[in-house]
């Protein structure tokens, strides 16, 4: 945890895709996005991801509801059955939809690509 939060405080990029190629993957930005809109700016998280005010509240509903059943019942959801298919699901499509807006950005949609 120090290490990551030392290469972070140095300006590294901490995405192995961004380390790699240079290139943001289809999550850059995410993380900060997220961050400028718990601080409640808007727009500073539209222009580091587009998708974040839909993926955040997912990702942290998803978290949320995994984490109470796993106390409430024992084993984490979507382990079988229809709940896993619906999950499962819902993730492709999310997948598909930052995918999509990925290679938009290198065209130049929603400002570009976001900085490494």
């Amino acid at each position: 945890m120090g290490v990551f939060a030392l290469l972070v405080r140095m300006g590294a990029p901490v995405c192995p895709m961004a380390a790699l190629t240079g290139r943001p993957c289809p999550g850059c930005g995410l993380t900060r996005a997220t961050l400028a809109l718990l601080h409640g700016h808007l727009v500073e998280g539209l222009r580091f991801h587009p998708l974040a005010p839909l993926v955040s509240p997912l990702i942290g509903g998803f978290l949320l509801y995994g984490v109470v059943q796993y106390v409430r019942v024992g084993q984490w959801p979507a382990t079988g059955g229809k709940a896993a298919v619906r999950v499962a699901a819902a993730g492709i499509a999310l997948w598909v939809l930052l995918m999509v807006v990925w290679v938009a950005r290198f065209y130049g949609a929603f400002g570009g690509p976001v900085a490494v």
